[in-house]
């Protein structure tokens, strides 16, 4: 059947693929098509404008994909009332699945995650997401379906990410993000991960490009732990996990080409130590989870920031990483920052 579709140079097929899965685009029915240099990748919908993701958009024919159960809730003896409040879709890290529930059918978590085992093979275990909690942003898991443990290997642009989300906070839907970072990492750069988790940005940066230095810095001691587990599994070097806090840590270390700043919610409360030791003309990528119409303000409180401390930005860049809630999203601003006279 015909469709709208992308047209991507394979060397850019993952990434703009994962990004298309972000934001609900990719039509799954359809199998990708590719030649020797290009992936047509399938979109959802209709006509959707000239461009997305910065491609042009054309019409191709694809053949459907045959399926057998389309759906886990397929397998559900539920009302189609219970049916239509049951996730659509749920992270998958390495093969945990993680799911969140509407109180009126939280009863039957059991036998709906007993459901999506059967349909993906891939998945082991299933766990029901209750919220992140405390400082170290972990997600209060419950497993009910499949193994009990939720340790896991995640994979994402060739790196493999040992983790355990009950323990340690990492979101599969940034790996798009990981890469995109990575790829702006200059030979010779010191690098600080202020947030660094398990260390997704920092293995990646590691892996692909040539650091000075990476500084890796998290509040959760699982994390760090990790992270060193990972460093060893990927075999990369250049990278200095440290526990604790980073307002602390950071105005300790060696000035930055780059900052990453990935806690998205309350990230400003770091900025000031990100200015502190930023290069001249270095560049800070800040993350920050806020209500679409809280955009344009927030970058305004950014900059006044900066220049209550004689600090010029330059905003290099503005993305919509993910949907976070119907009101907002997960937003990237990539900005290269200009000391005046007496600042290091």
């Amino acid at each position: 059947m015909k469709s709208p579709c992308i047209v991507v140079p394979k060397k850019k097929g993952e990434e703009v693929r994962k990004a298309l899965i972000d934001k609900g685009l990719l039509n799954i029915e359809l199998a990708i098509n590719r030649d020797e240099e290009f992936l047509y990748l399938p979109l959802v919908g209709g006509e959707r404008g000239k461009e997305v993701l910065g491609y042009e958009v054309i019409e191709r024919d694809f053949q459907v994909l045959e399926r057998g159960t389309k759906s886990y809730k397929e397998l559900l003896d539920l009302s189609d009332e219970l049916k239509s409040k049951l996730p659509t879709s749920f992270d998958v890290v390495g093969n945990v699945a993680i799911i969140k529930l509407q109180d009126e059918v939280l009863e039957y978590k059991e036998i709906i995650g007993k459901a999506l085992l059967s349909a993906n093979k891939s998945i082991e275990t299933v766990a029901l997401d209750r919220g992140v909690v405390g400082e170290e942003r972990v997600r209060n898991l419950e497993v009910v379906a499949g193994q009990a443990s939720t340790e896991t290997v995640h994979k994402e642009y060739g790196i493999e990410l040992e983790t355990d989300p009950a323990n340690v906070y990492f979101s599969p839907r940034l790996a798009t993000e990981h890469w995109r970072i990575a790829q702006m990492v200059e030979d010779g750069d010191v690098v600080i991960d202020m947030f660094c988790g398990i260390g997704p940005f920092s293995i990646l940066i590691a892996k692909n490009r040539k650091p000075k230095m990476i500084y890796a810095i998290d509040i959760n001691e699982k994390a760090i732990g990790y992270l060193r587990k990972n460093i060893e599994r990927n075999k990369v070097s250049n990278i200095e996990p440290t526990h604790g806090d980073s307002k602390v840590i950071v105005p300790k270390l060696e000035h930055a080409d780059r900052i990453i700043m990935n806690l998205p919610h309350s990230a400003f409360e770091y900025l000031s130590s990100a200015f502190s030791n930023i290069k001249d003309k270095g560049t800070i990528h800040y993350y920050e989870i806020l209500g679409h119409e809280k955009k344009e303000e927030r970058w305004v409180e950014i900059d006044k920031e900066a220049s209550n401390r004689g600090i010029k930005l330059e905003k290099l860049g503005e993305r919509e990483v993910h949907t976070y809630s119907p009101e907002s999203s997960l937003y990237c601003f990539d900005f290269k920052v200009s000391k005046g006279k007496g600042h290091v």
